[in-house]
Parts: C-alpha cells; structure tokens; sequence
C-alpha cells in the first residue's frame, strides 16, 4: 500500500500538479488522478471487486492504465496487466490462470 500512501500524500501536497502524461498528450494533476481512481474504485466495488479479488486488464500504456491500476489498489484487490496484442486464445489461458473475478 506505499503506492497508494505516496499518492495520497501528493494529493494532498500538491493536487494541482501534473502526475501523469501519456504519449497522447493526456495529463491529470494528482487532484484528477485521485477523482478518477476513486470513482473507478467505487465501480469496481459496486461490481462485487474486493479484497482478495484479481482484475485482468488489457489497456494501452496511457492515463488510463494507471487510474485503473489505482482502483483495482484502492479497492482492495490486484490486478493482472495483459498485453492485448496476444492472442485471444493466450490472453483467455492467462485469465484463466490467474482466476481473475473481472
């Protein structure tokens, strides 16, 4: 959970300052960040998502990925990246395996 307490702490610090930006150009500040992981976190959970639970997520490297990362952390489960230029046929044996709940 320091990944979570570091940004958290930054949020606090200094909630208008640049986080992330991604190769598109898409920049959050801390603020944003954290309202979006939240807001994502609160889906996840209303989903049935929590403690113990894995996500599989298939994403582009951008913004996106890492608000979704922070949820799946905020809301008390792990997640598995998946590279989406696998075959689906790999990509079902990998959900499989890690016997993700989304």
């Amino acid at each position: 959970m320091h990944l979570l307490n570091a940004v958290a702490r930054q949020v606090r610090r200094a909630p208008d300052a640049v986080a992330l930006t991604d190769h598109r150009g898409t920049r959050l500040t801390y603020a944003e960040l954290d309202s979006r992981a939240r807001a994502a976190a609160g889906a996840l959970r209303a989903l049935g998502i929590g403690p113990g639970d894995r996500v599989g997520l298939v994403l582009p490297r951008t913004t996106d990925l890492f608000v979704l990362e922070l949820a799946v952390l905020l809301a008390g489960a792990c997640f598995t990246p998946l590279d989406a230029a696998q075959p689906p046929d790999r990509l079902r044996t990998l959900l499989t395996r890690a016997s993700v709940a989304l």
